[in-house]
């Protein structure tokens, strides 16, 4: 897969103008710019990063150039006033950026020349996010709770080039580094930085190219990891616009994008029971694509569920309900899990077109297996009954689909973790189904750590399995 995020200069004497749209991250940032010839590979780049990485922090790269909040105490009660002690910050609370703007120099091909304010053709031209707190390695927040100023905070690299990222930890797709293979062998999970042709302001007439980029500030890989990443890459946007245009023929347009929600649903049906608590009596995969215009309007959403294994004696089926978004209580997908092992149910949403993209989101979505032999529902914890089964009898925690027992742990009787086998490269198995009437935690060790620490510990429990 090749994702081209850099932009490549076709003409000489090519004017490139960096300008301030939106901050919406937590932490302070700044943004630098870097180019080299087309002609160098990815190979050369990569094995020198950190001399290309020393060489471009310097400020005359410094794109946010000029900018900057000044010094203030962060209010944890109203989540603003960052602190800065530095040329170039940005945080979300800075609003009197908009419109600002740098024209990026170009300082010769060994960037030892006085700068000139335009390029020539051939050159790959790239961006990386400067944040002041490390996420991976601290805890997400100011430093100290906002009493150290950011220049003694950590700080992190995040590359819009994706092969230029820090590789993911905890997993096994590693880059390669024989010549040509690394751009080609891109781990998804290290993507920090989107990019689009800017529809609404489409130069072509002019002969201009304008594009959008959107940063994460937080390294995407946390989200496969089983912690936090929104993925929402409005942290840090900013738009380019080159004078004569750019290669645009790789880059996609603003008219259209989509997004994509995939992973594997568990479920014990002994509900409101603990049981054996081997959480493998249902489970399901899914993958869910939605895709919506530059209005922010969903255009398309289609759904496809498979149910990949049946641990259980009772017979259960598999059912959908997104309140305020079907115009049923719920969907049925699967009636009869025992009768529909490897089938795939795909169907289009249409329910959901011509909404915002916030109305229907995965977190909107509920789905649900219902337990014919008692009647019962099971959910994620704490999403809605939908109707179909009975509450009768039960109890405030079972209601939230939790299990408490004496020792206050709370046990979920349905789980979504981020293993899909369709879209797992690095786990082309998927999910490991416990073995029948064995505790789920006697073959995933770690699955009592993140239980008992209420999912702030061994996040990614699933992914260490061993067979009793």
């Amino acid at each position: 897969m090749t994702i081209p995020t850099y932009l490549l200069t076709q003409d000489d004497n090519t004017e490139v103008k960096f300008s301030f749209v939106h901050s919406g991250g937590r932490f302070m940032t700044q943004v630098y710019y870097y180019y080299y010839k087309e002609d160098k590979t990815t190979e050369a780049v990569y094995q020198t990063r950190e001399a290309f990485l020393s060489q471009f922090k310097n400020e005359k790269f410094l794109a946010t150039k000029g900018w900057g909040c000044k010094y203030t105490e962060y209010n944890a009660a109203s989540d603003e006033g960052f602190i800065t002690g530095g040329d170039g910050w940005i945080n979300r609370n800075f609003k009197n950026c908009v419109g600002a703007s740098n024209m990026l120099l170009f300082y010769g091909e060994n960037y030892d020349k006085d700068g000139i304010t335009t390029f020539p053709a051939g050159y790959k031209i790239g961006f990386f996010l400067v944040c002041a707190r490390d996420y991976a390695n601290s805890a997400h927040g100011t430093p100290n709770g906002g009493t150290v100023p950011y220049d003694n905070a950590p700080r992190a690299y995040y590359f819009t080039e994706p092969w230029l990222n820090p590789k993911a930890v905890n997993f096994t797709t590693e880059y390669e580094g024989n010549g040509g293979t690394i751009e080609t062998e891109i781990d998804y999970r290290n993507i920090q930085a989107a990019y689009f042709l800017d529809a609404a302001t489409d130069g072509s007439a002019e002969g201009i190219s304008r594009v959008v980029y959107g940063f994460e500030d937080t390294p995407c890989y946390l989200a496969y990891n089983g912690s936090y990443c929104d993925h929402d890459y409005n942290d840090m946007m900013f738009m380019i616009s080159t004078n004569p245009k750019i290669d645009e023929s790789k880059i996609t347009s603003l008219e259209s994008s989509f997004v994509i929600y995939n992973g594997t649903l568990l479920y014990e049906d002994l509900y409101p029971n603990q049981g054996d608590y081997d959480i493998n009596d249902v489970i399901i995969e899914y993958k869910i694509k939605k895709d919506f215009d530059s209005n922010n309007k969903i255009t398309d959403m289609t759904c496809s569920f498979t149910a990949l294994f049946d641990g259980a004696t009772y017979d259960d089926g598999f059912y959908l309900s997104i309140p305020g978004v079907l115009n049923t209580d719920y969907r049925s997908i699967f009636e009869h899990i025992k009768n529909s092992l490897n089938t795939t149910v795909s169907f289009t949403l249409s329910e959901a077109k011509g909404k915002n993209i916030g109305d229907v989101t995965w977190t909107h979505f509920n789905p649900f297996i219902y337990v014919k032999d008692t009647n019962r529902e099971v959910h994620l914890p704490k999403k809605p009954f939908s109707g179909k089964g009975s509450e009768e009898g039960l109890d405030e925690y079972a209601k939230a689909y939790i299990s408490r027992p004496e020792d206050k742990i709370e046990f979920p009787f349905a789980m979504n973790i981020p293993v899909a086998r369709s879209e797992s490269s690095y786990n082309p198995g998927g999910f490991t189904p416990v073995t029948e009437s064995v505790k789920i935690w006697d073959e995933y060790p770690d699955f009592l750590g993140w239980v008992s620490s209420s999912g702030a510990s061994c996040t990614n429990w699933y992914r260490n399995y061993q067979k009793k």
